[in-house]
């Protein structure tokens, strides 16, 4: 082995904790900065004329909510997060294509020319912590979204698109993003599981009621399908019933069954 990699440390006084395995719970908080209004409202969420618009930083609690029920066999979490995950590739793939379009407007720039990205004096900066995954996958989306709004501003500012365009190229990719948001904030706890549904018990009813205006699709609700970034269906150890325990199993008592014996005066 290479001590290069170990540093001095000397490994040779370690202490063996090798039957203390419990680490506690693993947690950690992400920072996020961000520079623009646009991403900013994405995040905050922000008051319309007709009501209001939620950003990702309203909705952490549903995609954490999300995130266990898809561990306990939820095939309405599965759904979501499956949703979730396709509308970010779209999301991605629309927003490249949008970038690429700036880039070759200031590739055309003249010769002896140059202008940087803008940016703020103040940034905001805010933490995002989930259990979920997909949550981050959308942070790093609004990171892209917020460079791509700093770009088309200063592309728009030397006249490279018109005010227009500009406002077009923005709203473009902010609306959809919006509606995931919204669509996110109407998720709420099934309470029920795959074996639920096959059962057709009253949990399963009441989550059928709760989803009526979700058509989920045979492959999710039969679990073939779930998102890549769905946890490890959590299955819980199985108690053998008393009755099938065999009398091998039990471990003997020991008894004194002798006569007592009488003690002479």
């Amino acid at each position: 082995m290479h001590t290069d990699y170990l540093g001095n440390a000397d490994l040779s006084d370690l202490t063996d904790n090798s039957n203390n395995t419990d680490t506690g719970r693993f947690s950690g908080i992400s920072t996020f900065q961000l520079q623009t209004k646009n991403a900013i409202h994405l995040f905050q969420g922000k008051k319309l004329e007709k009501g209001h618009s939620y950003g990702l930083g309203n909705v952490t609690y549903h995609l954490n909510t999300m995130f266990s029920e898809s561990r306990n066999d939820c095939p309405f979490a599965d759904y979501f997060l499956l949703h979730i995950e396709d509308t970010l590739y779209l999301l991605n793939e629309s927003l490249d294509k949008k970038i690429a379009i700036l880039k070759s407007r200031v590739s055309d720039l003249p010769n002896g020319f140059s202008s940087k990205i803008a940016t703020v004096e103040k940034p905001f900066n805010t933490n995002l912590d989930s259990q979920n995954p997909l949550t981050f996958q959308l942070g790093f989306w609004l990171l892209k979204y917020d460079d791509f709004v700093r770009m088309a501003n200063t592309v728009a500012h030397i006249g490279l698109i018109t005010p227009k365009q500009k406002k077009e190229y923005i709203e473009t990719e902010t609306k959809p993003f919006r509606s995931l948001m919204h669509l996110i904030r109407r998720y709420q706890p099934s309470g029920a599981t795959r074996n639920d549904l096959a059962a057709k018990n009253q949990r399963a009813i009441i989550a059928a009621q709760k989803f009526a205006d979700f058509e989920i699709p045979d492959d999710v609700l039969s679990g073939i399908h779930r998102s890549e970034y769905a946890p490890e269906i959590f299955t819980a150890p199985k108690i053998k019933p008393l009755s099938t325990i065999e009398t091998d199993d039990i471990e003997p008592t020991h008894e004194d069954n002798s006569e007592p014996q009488t003690q002479e005066v």
